[in-house]
């Protein structure tokens, strides 16, 4: 097996072609239920990681470099976390137990290594074959998510903001208005206290900046960004958010994106009045959405029972793996 590093800025287009036949391929035998993103949206989301966030990435080949037979790609963000990297890695179905994981995990373990990131994570769906390769390869299970879709329709009942006349909710399509940065940044911040199991992955600290950090972001893939924000209306404070991300290139199933409501505000049902106003958006305004994609820990028994109420259906249930880089390492014959 050969292994080279591919620029995931400057990717050849049949580079990127096979990376997407080995994600397609990888997803219709292992989780038919999570597809591969649409070609375009991988492509984007390999030129323009998140904010703070390096990416390397390395495509696997046979020996007569005629065929690709798997893929790596490490993202190494900073600040918080920049003791970590994460990894996701695909081998085709057909090339497993041939050493092609172990080649390129131990190209992603060798940079992480000589960058002194001293944790690797990466998820896998629970019973399939990344988890097992995950157990084989030393790493520890740190956290559980529930998979669930949801085919969208519009609610029977009007949306209704926490059964008080105390709060509005405001819709907010694409980037965040100069005036409600820093507003936004501290509702993100709620997401301080969410379930982390025993990840090392810390929190990211939210702020003005990094809101529309993530705006630009979001916009250079070219994806459409839709919230709706929860304000207070005896302060004019906005105390939660819900969004979702819509691709025009693949919408039919979009990305729920996290749901929080500040600590002081919770109880007040503003969570189930946000997502049900978003569902009534979408209906109305983009019909070519007709299912949402989610992922919450499986401690997070507010959000799960909220959209359990939506109709939710559960599709599947991962695990964030984590190994110690050194011991990765050692275990690949590296040190």
């Amino acid at each position: 097996m050969r292994i080279n590093p591919v620029d995931p800025r400057t990717l050849a287009d049949d580079e990127l072609t096979m990376m997407h036949e080995i994600l397609t391929a990888v997803a219709a035998n292992d989780h038919p239920d999570l597809p591969a993103p649409a070609r375009g949206d991988l492509e984007e989301r390999l030129t323009y990681p998140w904010p703070g966030c390096r990416l390397a990435c390395w495509l696997g080949w046979d020996n007569e470099r005629t065929r690709a037979l798997g893929l790596a790609w490490l993202m190494l963000p900073g600040d918080a976390n920049s003791g970590v990297a994460e990894l996701t890695l695909a081998v085709l179905p057909g090339d497993r137990r041939s050493g092609a994981g172990r080649g390129l995990l131990r190209e992603a373990v060798r940079l992480a290594y000589s960058m002194g990131r001293t944790t690797m994570i990466a998820a896998a769906e629970d019973g399939g074959a990344a988890a097992d390769f995950a157990v084989a390869m030393g790493a520890r299970p740190a956290l559980n998510d529930v998979h669930a879709v949801l085919q969208v329709s519009p609610p029977t009942d009007p949306p209704t903001a926490g059964g008080s006349g105390d709060y509005e909710l405001l819709r907010l399509r694409g980037a965040t208005p100069p005036e409600l940065l820093a507003a936004l940044g501290a509702v993100h911040e709620g997401m301080a206290d969410a379930p982390v199991g025993t990840s090392t992955w810390s929190h990211q600290r939210y702020d003005g900046s990094r809101v529309a950090a993530v705006d630009s972001t979001l916009e250079a893939r070219g994806l459409v960004q839709l919230r709706v924000l929860a304000r207070h209306r005896p302060t004019g404070d906005i105390v939660g958010v819900t969004y979702v991300i819509v691709s025009p290139r693949s919408p039919y199933r979009s990305e729920q994106g996290d749901t929080t409501v500040l600590p002081a505000h919770r109880g007040n049902r503003l969570g189930l009045a946000m997502k049900v106003e978003m569902l009534h958006w979408l209906s109305a305004d983009y019909p070519e959405v007709r299912e949402l994609n989610t992922w919450v820990a499986q401690d997070n028994a507010p959000i799960r029972a909220v959209n359990a109420q939506l109709g939710y259906r559960v599709a599947g249930h991962w695990t964030h793996w984590q190994a110690d880089v050194p011991d990765l390492a050692k275990l690949l014959g590296m040190t």
